[in-house]
Order: C-alpha cells, then sequence, then structure tokens
C-alpha cells in the first residue's frame, strides 16, 4: 500500500489560495520538505548552474527547512552547495513552512518537482506531485523511479545527468497520469490493501 493521496487535493489547494512565495513569471524548479540527508537536495544546487545557462531566470527553491531542527548538516550543506556554485540570486530556502498544505501548493505551482533522493521505499511528496500532475525528476531509487516509469516523470542515473534531465523536463514535460495516481493511491484503495494484508496474514 502507498500513502494515502486526498483526491481532491488539487481543488482543496485552489480553494485554500494559500500565500506561497513563488514568482510564477519565473520558471520554478522545486524540492518540496523536509530537508534531511536521504533526500540529496545539495545534488539540486550543485548543477543547477546548468539550467541556469538555459534558463537564466530559472528559480531553485527548497520549500522547507530542517526537521525539528535535526539534520541541520543537511541544510548546511545545501547552503554551501548555492554558495559553492554561485547560484546565491537563483536559488532559496524557504524554511519550515506553515503546513503540509503549504508544501503541497509549491509543488502545484512549480514547474519542474526535482527529487534527488539518495534512498527512500516510498514517498508521500512524490504521490502528492504525481496526482497534482506535476511535471517530476528523480533519481534511480526503487521508491521514485518505479512510479515515475508506471505514472511519467523523468528519472536521472547519475548526479552528473541531473541538470540536463531538468532541463529535458522543462522544454518536453512528461504527460503525467494523474487520474490513474488518485485512483491507485487513494485512501480507498489503501485500505483494501490493508484488508487483503491483514486476510493473508490472518
Amino acid at each position: 500500500p502507498y500513502q494515502g493521496v486526498d483526491p481532491d487535493l488539487e481543488e482543496s489547494l485552489k480553494e485554500k489560495d494559500l500565500e506561497i512565495d513563488l514568482n510564477e513569471d519565473k520558471i520554478s524548479v522545486v524540492c518540496p520538505g523536509f530537508i534531511v540527508e536521504r533526500k540529496n537536495y545539495h545534488l539540486s544546487a550543485e548543477y543547477f548552474g546548468e539550467v541556469l545557462e538555459e534558463y537564466p531566470d530559472a528559480e531553485l527553491v527548497f520549500a522547507g527547512g530542517s526537521h525539528r531542527n535535526e539534520d541541520s548538516d543537511a541544510i548546511g550543506k545545501v547552503r554551501k552547495s548555492i554558495q559553492d556554485n554561485s547560484i546565491e540570486e537563483n536559488a532559496r530556502i524557504t524554511g519550515v513552512l506553515e503546513s503540509e498544505m503549504h508544501v503541497y501548493e509549491y509543488i502545484r505551482k512549480a514547474d519542474v518537482v526535482l527529487l534527488p533522493y539518495e534512498d527512500i521505499n516510498q514517498s508521500g511528496i512524490l504521490a502528492r506531485s504525481l496526482a497534482l500532475g506535476k511535471p517530476t525528476v528523480v533519481s534511480d531509487v526503487e521508491g521514485l523511479a518505479d512510479p515515475v516509469r508506471k505514472y511519467g516523470g523523468r528519472i536521472f542515473y547519475r548526479p552528473e545527468e541531473l541538470g540536463k534531465t531538468v532541463i529535458d523536463e522543462i522544454r518536453n514535460p512528461s504527460e503525467i497520469d494523474s487520474e490513474q495516481v488518485l485512483e491507485d493511491m487513494s485512501w480507498e484503495k489503501n485500505i483494501e490493501e490493508y484488508e487483503k494484508m491483514f486476510k493473508e496474514i490472518s
């Protein structure tokens, strides 16, 4: 079973009309959620210079902060990568947002969602990105790559491919099968899967 997705997520976000700091006149590449080591978000800054060569006004937004003040090293890595690659004018960290819905609003308004994770079994962020039909770029780890192969998006296989993959996704956004995502990842579907599991082990 996958993390359940609210089928009315997009409508809920539109109704709430949450205020976020995202310039819709610029191409926005968003790395959403808490900044922790396993997400490898420093790689996004490391290779974003390639994106800026093609799209000089593009913006890299880390829509989140540290989780309960943990993993401050991960944020430090991101800040250092931004500085080392001289992209301070085009990259920023929002800090911890007011709610999960604010994170999802960044996803909804992004041009590309970027998830360069090192390791993960499943991602609620990815599920919602796909459910919202957003062009998404992920690393080749099982919990990200398998859903992207099924529903749409792009995969990079080595860190040095990250920039080019993001550029390709900006130029030719993937078609995401968001309807199928919502069907497969709904809370109802999850309940069915859990009931099936319990029957098998009882």
